[in-house]
């Protein structure tokens, strides 16, 4: 008596489980030939946008967050070039949410405080990328040290180790190697440093032909004069031909003149 119940609730299941399959065949049957196919044909645009939309989103979704992350540097980039600041720190806001631990992030926010004229803001975002005492992000070193320079005060002799540091880790980027190794010299000269600022200069020198003639001058300071005479007969053959090729231009002539001086 007690098993009843049960079986009789496997025979109701079992005859659902019969007659699905037919029912299911007649209500498509029945909706296949009842349905307007004129709203179908209506609708039929707005079905292809939205496949359209379902293509895409796979697609949209393959590229990696650090290739966004790119994306939205370069983006706001050029809209630093355009003057769009306001562009520029959204998509700059933007690399930073999806990659926290990129400079890219900070170097833009610091670009845009910089044509915004909020000096302060600037270097406060360089300096968590660039520190002054440890290695960072070395375009941000070079901004920080051109910093330094522009500001145009006497160095304290705790400031002049922060321009160091950051100039030399700023001539890691071979886009500021150069100008780096020529202002490491500087500073070396003004410490007294001859050998030193002479070593930077040999190896800015060897990139730029300009640059001989100052090699050759800090040769004479450094009572090379041999030396001194070689480096000036490479600058003079420079701007021998930067004159000829420039004849109404002074500065050419002027450091021909120079070098031939020093020969």
């Amino acid at each position: 008596m007690k098993t009843e119940p049960c079986w009789g609730w496997l025979r109701t299941a079992a005859w659902y489980v019969w007659i699905l399959p037919d029912f299911v065949l007649r209500f498509v049957v029945q909706w296949w030939s009842t349905r307007p196919w004129s709203s179908l044909l209506l609708g039929l645009p707005a079905i292809v946008s939205g496949l359209a939309l379902l293509a895409v989103e796979p697609w949209h979704n393959r590229a990696l967050p650090d290739e966004w992350a790119r994306r939205y540097d370069q983006a706001g980039m050029s809209a630093l070039r355009q003057g769009d600041l306001q562009a520029a720190d959204v998509y700059f806001r933007r690399v930073a949410m999806l990659d926290e631990s990129s400079p890219a992030a900070c170097y833009g926010l610091a670009l845009t405080a910089e044509q915004q004229k909020d000096l302060p803001r600037a270097r406060d975002w360089m300096l968590r990328i660039a520190p002054a005492t440890e290695a960072g992000h070395a375009p941000a070193h070079f901004w920080l040290a051109k910093d330094l320079i522009r500001q145009k005060k006497p160095l304290d002799p705790q400031d002049a180790r922060v321009l160091e540091h950051h100039l030399q880790q700023a001539a890691r980027s071979p886009a500021h190697q150069m100008e780096s190794r020529v202002n490491l010299a500087q500073l070396y000269m003004l410490r007294g440093e001859t050998g030193t600022a002479i070593a930077q200069m040999e190896l800015a020198a060897a990139e730029r032909p300009a640059l001989q003639l100052d090699l050759a001058q800090l040769y004479e300071l450094g009572g090379r004069k041999a030396d001194a005479r070689r480096a000036a007969a490479k600058a003079g053959e420079f701007f021998e031909a930067r004159t000829l090729a420039e004849p109404r231009q002074p500065p050419p002539r002027q450091a021909w003149a120079a070098s031939l001086a020093l020969q």
